[in-house]
């Protein structure tokens, strides 16, 4: 596809460094005001600013991200965080967090089979993601991912602001996935 590409976090042409490098996701501001723009775009969701996006998934210690960003014309649309680890059943990547514009199929079509070769090279059985938003939900369908029954519970209670009463009736809108928890350590 002609002036769209996945590029892995390491990739010289990337702004983004990979996830053992202190420099990090969040330190690029193209891609957090990115964050930003397509947030606007959802009821609900987590912010995603430089701090959050270093504190989450560069500086943990413990855990070794790997990051793809989705790039149009040199510009970041979307990001993709996962990594791959061994479970009693055999091997899995496991896309701990996304964010694209839910309008942008196209792009997180691509982030998807991007993640997808990765998996397929790490010698992965599945791949698993928790994703809320029913946009998201929708293009994973199509990308060939199905719906499993999850023991994720969510619960949300919006403090900031005033909401309308009927907010948390149709949580369609919202963006959450594991890295918004403690769910993927």
């Amino acid at each position: 596809m002609p002036g769209q590409a996945v590029e892995p976090a390491s990739a010289p042409s990337a702004d983004v460094a990979r996830s053992d490098q202190p420099s990090g996701l969040g330190d690029n501001a193209a891609v957090c005001s990115r964050c930003v723009a397509a947030a606007a775009a959802l009821d609900l969701a987590v912010r995603r600013d430089s701090a959050y996006l270093n504190w989450k998934y560069i500086e943990p210690p413990h855990v070794r991200y790997s990051i793809a960003v989705l790039r149009r014309d040199e510009q970041p649309h979307g990001y993709a965080v996962y990594r791959h680890l061994r479970e009693p059943q055999g091997r899995v990547t496991q896309i701990v967090d996304f964010l694209a514009d839910p309008d942008d199929e196209r792009g997180l079509k691509t982030l998807l089979r991007w993640i997808d070769r990765e998996a397929r090279a790490e010698d992965s059985d599945k791949i698993r993601c928790y994703v809320q938003h029913a946009r998201f939900r929708r293009v994973l369908r199509r990308s060939g991912y199905f719906l499993v029954k999850s023991q994720v519970q969510l619960s949300a209670k919006v403090n900031a602001v005033q909401v309308p009463e009927d907010f948390y009736d149709e949580p369609d809108g919202w963006h959450f996935t594991w890295g918004d928890g403690d769910l993927d350590h």
